[in-house]
């Protein structure tokens, strides 16, 4: 079969690579549509990125000092470069066909059309996933929407997280992917939503999908906030955007009220200023993933589910949940689909993603 992969830091190649060996607890998926995100899946691509990633992280240079004199600086040098010629695979979305289940999976059917998610699920001609992390797509809803069901948990685990209540302000920084659907999440929390971000067209997309105010993320944008909320400022602020510098953090920090809260669920540098968060007495909250069950081998891995009566919302509940919000169409993810490649055109696609100047948010692969 044919799958997509990282070759070293940098270079996205089609290979063909051996089917999928099913695992206990597993299903074998034939995507429909597998999605490109435009922010989390292309940031480790630039290699430039990553090189400078070691060099600001003092750890990761003593690690390699420490290697050098443990095994000797050429063989510590041919273990790093060996780095950039590894594959690896990319891809935690998509939605398909089941072909194939394990015989521990009981409750889903050969032929049954289905959402994935997890890390390393990928771009290929045939996906494995665990049990709990593929849900049942309603009659309704398109493949290529239901692509959206990882995304969309992330960003139901961000507003669960903030505890949102009716008529409560929420900001959120950074409208890519995430953002556009917080936004929307927030919104049928019953909150005014304020949408931030540098691009003018994420803005008007942001508005035109039911953002109730947008702005220009800056020196302005606490004025402006603080205009909106008859001075009060923000009672959430939801960090969606994916930045190596504070900045976002900052303006965070900035635009949140006496005693409000920040969340951060993108990719951010957080650097505070103490003096400023303490005297706003701020919160700080980070969200992870899909909800509860992120990361967790004996949920994603070995099929335990959580008790409903101790956690209500798991990553596999949130994608369910997400399914069925577009299935009521009370979110609206076609906007956000910018464009669509062959399979084997993956590099091409994400050439055209990682290109600033195109303003690409999701490429679905087919």
């Amino acid at each position: 079969m044919k799958q997509v992969l990282r070759k070293g830091l940098s270079e996205i190649v089609v290979r063909d690579v051996p089917d999928p060996v099913l695992s206990p607890h597993h299903v074998i998926v034939r995507p429909a549509y597998s999605l490109i995100s435009s922010g989390t899946e292309t940031a480790s691509i630039h290699r430039e990125g990553v090189m400078k990633a070691v060099v600001d992280n003092p750890s990761h240079l003593r690690r390699i000092w420490h290697a050098s004199r443990a095994n000797g600086p050429v063989r510590t040098l041919s273990e790093v470069m060996a780095k950039f010629s590894e594959y690896a695979v990319l891809g935690y979305a998509g939605a398909g066909v089941i072909v194939g289940k394990h015989e521990s999976v009981r409750d889903l059917e050969i032929g049954a059309s289905v959402a994935y998610g997890g890390e390393g699920t990928g771009h290929g001609e045939l996906i494995m996933c665990g049990r709990n992390l593929a849900v049942r797509v309603p009659e309704a809803v398109g493949l290529d929407q239901a692509c959206f069901a990882t995304l969309g948990s992330i960003a139901l685990n961000a507003v669960r997280t903030a505890q949102i209540g009716l008529g409560e302000t929420v900001a959120v920084i950074g409208l890519g992917l995430v953002g556009q659907l917080v936004a929307q999440l927030a919104r049928l929390q019953g909150a005014v939503v304020i949408g931030l971000d540098l691009r003018p067209e994420r803005l008007a997309l942001a508005s035109r999908l039911g953002c109730h105010h947008v702005l220009e993320a800056g020196g302005g944008a606490a004025e402006a906030v603080a205009a909106i909320t008859d001075g009060r400022g923000a009672d959430h602020v939801v960090v969606a955007a994916a930045a190596k510098s504070p900045g976002p953090a900052l303006q965070a920090l900035a635009i949140a009220r006496d005693r409000g809260q920040i969340v951060v669920v993108g990719a951010v540098e957080l650097s505070f200023p103490w003096e400023q968060m303490y005297r706003k007495e701020i919160r700080l909250l980070m969200s992870r993933a899909y909800g509860p069950g992120s990361y967790d081998p004996a949920y994603e891995k070995g099929a335990q589910d959580y008790p409903i009566g101790y956690v209500r919302w798991t990553e596999n509940r949130n994608m369910e949940h997400f399914l069925r919000l577009l299935d009521k169409g009370e979110v609206d993810v076609q906007p956000l689909i910018t464009d669509r490649f062959a399979l084997e055109r993956a590099p091409q696609a994400y050439e055209r993603i990682m290109d600033p100047a195109s303003g690409t948010l999701a490429v679905l692969l087919r």
